[in-house]
């Protein structure tokens, strides 16, 4: 069973060095195509748009994927059990 844990403790930890890059990128992209909009020129206002709305998509899938593979970690650093007096 400790096999098992280890084992998916670190298909866990793998994961995440994939995933947390990708969510970097599409913060980045959409602080980019976000604050783009207003200072762009209109050829590059329309691509922006255009991305920014399915980048918005990805970045709250990344960002469940990763909550969910860090469950634990925010578990144990946020809900602690109170100790009883």
């Amino acid at each position: 069973m400790s096999g098992y844990i280890v084992y998916h403790i670190s298909m866990k930890s793998k994961l995440l060095k994939i995933v947390n890059p990708i969510l970097f990128l599409l913060m980045l992209i959409q602080a980019i195509t976000g604050v783009g909009q207003k200072f762009a020129g209109q050829d590059i206002f329309v691509l922006f748009r255009r991305i920014h709305y399915p980048n918005g998509i990805l970045l709250i899938v990344f960002f469940l994927i990763h909550l969910y593979l860090s469950w634990g970690w925010i578990k144990m650093n946020f809900f602690k059990p109170k100790r009883k007096k």
